[in-house]
């Protein structure tokens, strides 16, 4: 986790901006760097909410997947950055030998209070690039101006000691950010509480979970209030308590005027935080737009890893086993096998019933990706007579609008009329519920539930009042 105070050249000279300044210009890469005190412009909150904050213009980063070859080119470039006969902009240098492009030709742009999500499957350059934003790496083309102070949560645990305790690490920290001792102490009990650590801040930072680290890591990085908030996939390791608690946080921080870069896989917290998308492919910007538009396109794209919406059995009935499930598949309403659901489906489960039986009790369990339970459903199937030998098959339909947009799993489960379980298939099928937005502004909010209702209004009692005569 890392902050660093740079200020956009762009705005270097407004009358309303009162900035003390250095300029470092990189003629390698074509990255200018400001450094100084963030602007102070005359409007209620002290900010103007359109002004940019980041801006990327052609961006492009190549390595090498060779390390023999890799120190080697990495020399050279030093070399001819030092010998100033590396062109001061190149558009886009040959590659060499095993090189690749990580990130080619990135553009956008966010302003203040903004946030920007990056999608794209793994390994589509969503961490280089933000690493680049952050000035850890030099692009190898194209530019990137910045304004104001900046905090990162890239990588889980970077910038904490292991041997220091949680206490320290969080002075240590937040003096290396810029904070000054009264400014620490002040902001001290509020990063305590926020984190939910404090029973374990003299403990070393070594004996702290992942989900622990990432709870301190952006206690500090969100209470130090930056310009540019900067969030990698880290918080995927907290639990669901903590991800509401940091979505609110996030929220405040936008509506303070701080613009956010967001990556995540939850597609439903892009939709819910995201003002503006970007999703990467093969490095480059396959799509850039409005959070509902851009999560559709890339849902409905073959990149997209798709989901094990039926699950068949590859085992044989054992002698001690009655029954056996042997197909359990999701499906949307209307038959359409796809990976992605928008509205009402069924669940589908075939068993095999090799004794007869009187009654058998089926459960059907959802939980989300997280394992929070969602919901139990269950039947019981009687039989005078005893079940037949054979094979059968229920539907349970499930309405539209039910689930909220996410990642869900299920399980199902047979059992008889003596509790005793007969079969049991654990997060056999995985399926994903995306919603398109209701028409109004709070129609994804985060919630496990987005039941539809009908909502009827009528006018009580006409007001009695006249208008005012103009």
């Amino acid at each position: 986790m890392s902050r660093r105070a740079i200020d956009w050249q762009s705005s270097v000279g407004d009358a309303n901006d009162m900035l003390v300044r250095r300029e470092f210009t990189d003629i390698t890469c074509g990255v200018s760097w400001i450094a100084g005190i963030k602007a102070t412009h005359h409007c209620p909150n002290g900010y103007v909410m359109s002004e940019r904050l980041i801006h990327c213009h052609n961006v492009g980063k190549k390595y090498c997947r060779s390390l023999a070859k890799g120190l080697w080119y990495g020399l050279c470039d030093i070399a001819d950055e030092f010998l100033l006969r590396k062109a001061q902009h190149p558009m886009e240098p040959a590659l060499r030998n095993d090189e690749f492009w990580a990130n080619s030709h990135i553009t956008f742009e966010v302003r203040r209070g903004e946030c920007l999500g990056l999608i794209g499957r793994n390994g589509a350059g969503k961490t280089t690039l933000l690493k680049m934003i952050n000035g850890l790496i030099k692009p190898d083309t194209g530019e990137i101006q910045l304004r104001g102070t900046i905090g990162a949560l890239i990588a889980l645990g970077a910038g904490f000691n292991p041997i220091l305790t949680a206490r320290e690490n969080i002075y240590v920290n937040a003096a290396v950010l810029g904070l000054s001792a009264r400014q620490i102490a002040a902001s001290f009990d509020e990063i305590v509480d926020f984190s939910g650590l404090r029973e374990f801040l003299d403990m070393p930072l070594q004996s702290f979970s992942s989900g622990m680290k990432v709870r301190l890591g952006f206690a500090i990085a969100s209470t130090i209030r930056p310009d540019v908030l900067i969030i990698d996939e880290v918080l995927a390791v907290g639990d669901a308590d903590f991800r509401i608690k940091s979505g609110k946080r996030i929220t405040e921080l936008l509506c303070s005027g701080c613009a956010v870069i967001l990556v995540s896989h939850d597609l439903s917290q892009i939709a819910n935080l995201s003002t503006q998308t970007v999703w990467l492919d093969g490095g480059q910007v396959k799509r850039l737009g409005k959070a509902s538009e851009v999560i559709h396109e890339y849902l409905a794209g073959p990149s997209v890893e798709r989901h094990a919406t039926i699950w068949c059995s590859d085992e044989t009935m054992n002698d001690a086993s009655d029954v056996r499930i042997t197909r359990i598949a999701v499906a949307p309403s209307g038959g359409l096998k796809v990976a992605t659901i928008s509205s009402g489906f069924s669940v589908q489960v075939a068993f095999d019933c090799r004794r007869g039986r009187l009654l058998l009790d089926f459960t059907l369990e959802v939980i989300t990706a997280d394992g929070v339970v969602v919901f139990h459903s269950g039947d019981v199937i009687r039989e005078p007579n005893g079940s037949r030998i054979g094979e059968y098959q229920l539907e349970i339909a499930i309405p539209g609008y039910f689930l909220n947009s996410g990642e869900y799993l299920l399980s199902v489960i047979i059992g008889d009329s003596q509790s005793t379980i007969l079969a049991r298939i654990e997060q056999a099928v995985q399926f994903r519920i995306h919603h398109e937005p209701a028409g109004n502004n709070f129609s994804q909010l985060p919630g496990i539930t987005a039941p539809r209702f009908d909502w009827n209004y009528s006018v009580v009692e006409p007001s009695a009042m006249k208008p005012k005569p103009q």
